[in-house]
Parts: structure tokens; C-alpha cells; sequence
């Protein structure tokens, strides 16, 4: 399994890299639109529906999902929907409060999940898209944003192996401790400083930008754990097998899917 997941991760992290630096908008936006659109497929199996209305989800919700970024885009108006999509993960994280609300199978809480996904995967599309059409430095800047994740992932790790002790969110997510979400905010200030100082911010900016990165690194941790609440609901390990030996699209995105429209949208009033 190890061996998969290296193999795997060496294979898909360089062509993330390359689509990112090198094409254009629209071929862009086909790609990680399509990701979204898988991510979409596998969120319709955390539905926790009813087994009669289940197959009927994964093929009209992923249809679902690329109608709404088609709406997006001819929107004209990403702004407003990365705040929706930022201002969510404030209502999300009271949600994670209470783990047992939803896990019911009833119309409501299907009707419920579905909303939330369109708020969640949407805005992560059009965040990436927006950061990247950023003057001179879009690309990068989406690499940057992508990195808060994996930035926030070694903080935890190290953090809660050297102090863990008290558990973040026991009955979503048992590893997880207090002491690892400091330390991923700790290492994510950090990491916000250098790169704030990389993109030639100084002074009330530089410290503003690394604020910017530090939330972002938070929602990413709210992102983690609310897919892990939905696969709770649903009682499934992993999203789907699509990514071997990394479990789903979802499983690698979820914390982006929180960080991205929290950065797109602190960064756009910088």
C-alpha cells in the first residue's frame, strides 16, 4: 500500500505542477473542472440517501455540479461566490460541534448535504481559476495556496506526535489533537511570513498576507474534518477507490476545497 501511494503521488504531483505553470485558462479550467466533477460523483455517495434515490444522485448530482460552475463562470462575478464559499466554513465549523446532526436518513439531511457540497466544491473551482489569472504571479500563487494544505498536514503531524494530548474531534476524527491544530498554525504563520515576503509584501501587508494564510490554514483543517464527519454519516472509509493507495479525489482535496476560497478571498482585499 505505502509503495502505491508513493508511486501515485510521485505521478500526479508533477502533472498538478505543470498543468498549473503551463496552461492556459480554459484547458485549466476543463481539468480541475473535471476533478470537481469526480470529487462531485464521490460526494454524492456521502448523501447518506435513501438506496432508491442513491443511483439516481450519482449521475445527477455530478451533472449538478458542472451546471453550477457553468453558472459561475458566465456569472462574471467570482468575488461573490469565494465568499459564499469562505463564509460557509464559519457555519461548518459549528457543524462539527455537533457530529450526530445529519447523520439521520431523512430528505432534509440529504437535501442539506446537497447544498453543502454545491458550497463547497463550487467555490474551490472558481478560487483556483481566480488566483490563477492573478497578473504575472496567478500560477504561483495557486501552488502557494495548494502548499497551505500540505504545510498545515506536517504541523499537525509533528506537533500531535511530540505533544498531542487532547483530542480535536474525537468522534470524527480520533487522531487528530489540540496540540497538532497549533502546531499547524504555528507552521502555516511561518510559512505565510516567507511567502508573503516571496510575493513582495512588507510591513502591515506582509503581516496581513500571513494572517490571510494562517485562516487558510485553519479552514483547511475544517475541511479535513467535515469530510470525515460525511464519511462518518455514511459509515465508508474512503471516498472511492478512484487514486490508488490515496483513497478518493475527495480524500486529497478536501482540505482545499475550505483553504482555497478562504485565500482567494483574503488575498483579493490585500
Amino acid at each position: 500500500m505505502l509503495k502505491t501511494r508513493v508511486i501515485t503521488a510521485l505521478i500526479l504531483a508533477p502533472l498538478v505542477v505543470l498543468a498549473l505553470l503551463y496552461l492556459d485558462p480554459v484547458p485549466l479550467g476543463l481539468v480541475f473542472g473535471m476533478v470537481i466533477v469526480l470529487a462531485a460523483w464521490e460526494w454524492a455517495g456521502l448523501l447518506n440517501a435513501d438506496p432508491r434515490l442513491h443511483r439516481a444522485l450519482r449521475v445527477l448530482y455530478p451533472l449538478l455540479i458542472a451546471g453550477a460552475m457553468a453558472s459561475a463562470v458566465m456569472d462574471a462575478q467570482p468575488i461573490i461566490v469565494i465568499a459564499i464559499g469562505a463564509a460557509f466554513w464559519v457555519w461548518g465549523a459549528s457543524w462539527l460541534a455537533f457530529p450526530d446532526f445529519g447523520r439521520e436518513i431523512n430528505a432534509y439531511h440529504t437535501l442539506l448535504k446537497v447544498v453543502v457540497g454545491v458550497v463547497v466544491l463550487v467555490p474551490a473551482w472558481v478560487a483556483l481559476m481566480a488566483l490563477h489569472s492573478a497578473p504575472l504571479i496567478g500560477p504561483w500563487l495557486v501552488l502557494y495556496a495548494i502548499a497551505i494544505a500540505w504545510v498545515a498536514d506536517t504541523g499537525a503531524y509533528f506537533a500531535g506526535r511530540r505533544f498531542g494530548r487532547v483530542k480535536l474531534a474525537p468522534r470524527i476524527s480520533p487522531g487528530k489533537t489540540r496540540e497538532g491544530a497549533y502546531g499547524a498554525m504555528v507552521l502555516v504563520a511561518v510559512y505565510g511570513l516567507i511567502g508573503g515576503w516571496a510575493f513582495g509584501e512588507r510591513g502591515g501587508g506582509l503581516l496581513m498576507f500571513a494572517a490571510v494564510t494562517t485562516l487558510a490554514g485553519v479552514a483547511s483543517i475544517l475541511g479535513d474534518l467535515l469530510e470525515s464527519l460525511l464519511k462518518r454519516h455514511a459509515g465508508i472509509k474512503d471516498s472511492s477507490a478512484l487514486i490508488p493507495g490515496h483513497g478518493g479525489v475527495l480524500d486529497r482535496i478536501d482540505s482545499l476545497t475550505a483553504a482555497l476560497p478562504v485565500f482567494a478571498f483574503g488575498v483579493a482585499f490585500l
